[in-house]
């Protein structure tokens, strides 16, 4: 008689084996936990956010503070890059923690600075009231607060006193102007004309005469433009122009920063070989016929009713 297991094809004396339910695989180490990738994603963000507020505080361009964000993004991963050389970062996980704390230290770094210029900027402020200036620093902070003050015997007239009064004006035109048609983005001037004009002011650093064209004397004017609030800042534009009365002419324009030239206004900027901006002097040269002739400026210019 047959057994059951004959019945079935299985040896009576073959042990039964068991199935196995196959496990999930593990995780591989190497990758980025989700925490990981959010919190260095949201740093690197941040980060570019403030190289941009940065740069555009700097530059008042949208060309510089786009090269400011830019660094601040790309330069995490150039260093997670380096890194790379070795062999034991050369996995998404490592590489993601270079560029993590690299963000921090670049944050932490700027924090740093932060503290460090308002810190000198209160001590500056402390030493300078019970001490008697220097020649050096009247010229720096206090001769360039008066419109009076020349390094000539040349003394303004009133048309000249009228054209320095109405320069931030015309300054705003020119590089709003020169932003919205030689810019990528053209959006403009970063403020609006009427902030503008209430927040910044020029004043004389010099009044010399030259040389008469025509019967015509003329003079050599320099401008200092910056925030009427802050008279010592390190930040501000400084504008030549040869001419008389009414009649001017440009002939530089630079911006400064502590005290160092950044750029020049009447050059072409470029960023990493690409034209990011044109030349201002077109705009300069615009915007004085138009005050010499006595037009309006904001039809000269075409200017934008949400600009104003």
């Amino acid at each position: 008689m047959m057994q059951r297991s004959d019945v079935v094809g299985q040896h009576p004396s073959m042990p039964t084996i068991p199935t196995a339910t196959p496990s999930p695989l593990p995780r591989s180490p190497n990758g980025p936990g989700v925490a990981l990738v959010v919190g260095t994603v949201f740093l690197v963000v941040v980060n570019g956010i403030r190289g941009f507020a940065e740069g555009m505080s700097q530059g008042h361009r949208i060309s510089f503070a786009l090269g400011s964000a830019t660094f601040c993004l790309v330069f995490p991963g150039i260093v997670a890059l380096l890194f790379c050389i070795g062999k034991r970062f050369r996995t998404l996980r490592s590489c993601t923690q270079v560029i993590l704390w690299t963000t921090v230290v670049m944050l932490l770094a700027a924090l740093a600075n932060y503290a460090q210029r308002a810190a000198s900027s209160k001590l500056s402020r402390q030493n300078s009231l019970p001490s008697e200036p220097t020649e050096a620093t009247k010229s720096s902070q206090g001769a360039v607060t008066s419109m009076t003050r020349n390094a000539a015997a040349a003394t303004p007239d009133a048309a000249t006193t009228k054209f320095v009064q109405a320069f931030p004006a015309l300054y705003w035109y020119a590089s709003d102007a020169c932003l919205r048609e030689t810019t990528r983005h053209r959006f403009g001037h970063p403020q609006k004309f009427d902030e503008f004009v209430k927040s910044y002011t020029a004043d004389i650093e010099k009044f010399e005469s030259l040389e008469s064209r025509g019967g015509v004397r003329r003079y050599q004017l320099r401008l200092r433009l910056h925030e009427a609030d802050s008279e010592n800042s390190g930040e501000y534009w400084a504008l030549e122009f040869a001419g008389s009365r009414n009649n001017w002419e440009p002939r530089s324009g630079y911006k400064y920063m502590n005290g160092k030239r950044v750029f020049d206004l009447f050059e072409d900027e470029y960023v990493v070989g690409v034209k990011a901006m044109g030349s201002m002097k077109p705009y300069f040269e615009k915007a004085l016929a138009a005050y010499a002739a006595g037009k309006d400026l904001g039809t000269v210019f075409k200017k934008h009713d949400d600009r104003r």
